[in-house]
């Protein structure tokens, strides 16, 4: 049925071009700067109810030439359902960003990307530092898929160093591996009793020897606990 008032059909005209060119999307970022923004512009992104991921500030980027760059954050929004840019323009105003959005093609991604977790040529950010609005929920969005991918690696890396500390399993993912941290504080059970078993097989049967030349079960706790004494130690940048 035709849409009589000019209005409405210029505005489902619109829609239906913005669909026809594929400029509407369903996630969208901006970038924030410090020096630009509101002082309460996470309170009023909040009051959009718009799911949204804040990254934590990125003050050690630098150039591909080795310069600092301008500290900043990354912010994802994640809407219910496509969105024109001008909507997400209007509600990155609410934080003071004038520039057009970024239309982003995997919220899996760019969520993972808010704390360079696949750039590994880039500084890595804390997922604590991950500000989650209007019940977005950053661990479910970036790793909800890869829980069983993430527990064998904690396992790969537990047999590889002979870690048999929760606690030093803990300040490695905190330090090293912050991919991890949700899975292994979620898993606390499974990955405990994975370390009992561990250190039961290399005390009992010397698990573990054919790697150092079949050193005895004590060599090898005592090893252990010295890999873990080198875990806490700062390392040199």
């Amino acid at each position: 049925m035709p849409i009589k008032d000019p209005e409405k059909r210029k505005e489902a005209q619109q829609r239906a071009t913005e669909k026809r060119q594929g400029q509407r999307a369903r996630f969208w970022a901006c970038v924030v700067y410090p020096d630009s923004a509101p002082q309460d512009w996470v309170d009023r992104l909040n009051d959009g109810h718009i799911p949204t991921f804040i990254s934590p500030l990125h003050d050690r980027d630098v150039t591909a030439k080795g310069e600092p760059k301008k500290a900043h954050w990354h912010v994802l929004a994640m809407f219910d359902q496509p969105v024109p840019p001008a909507t997400a323009k209007e509600y990155f105003a609410l934080a003071g960003v004038t520039a057009p959005p970024e239309k982003v093609r995997s919220g899996k991604a760019y969520s993972r990307y808010l704390i360079h977790l696949d750039d590994h040529d880039k500084e890595k950010y804390s997922p604590d530092g991950v500000h989650c609005l209007a019940g977005a929920d950053w661990y479910e969005l970036a790793l909800g898929d890869d829980v069983e991918d993430l527990l064998s690696a904690i396992e790969d890396w537990i047999d590889q160093t002979q870690c048999l500390s929760y606690r030093a399993l803990c300040g490695h993912a905190r330090n090293e591996r912050p991919e991890w941290m949700r899975v292994v504080r979620k898993n606390t059970i499974h990955l405990n009793a994975y370390l009992r078993s561990a250190q039961w097989e290399m005390e009992r049967i010397g698990y573990g020897g054919a790697q150092d030349g079949g050193s005895s079960s004590a060599g090898l706790v005592k090893g252990a606990a010295s890999a873990i004494v080198n875990m806490f130690t700062p390392k040199e940048k």
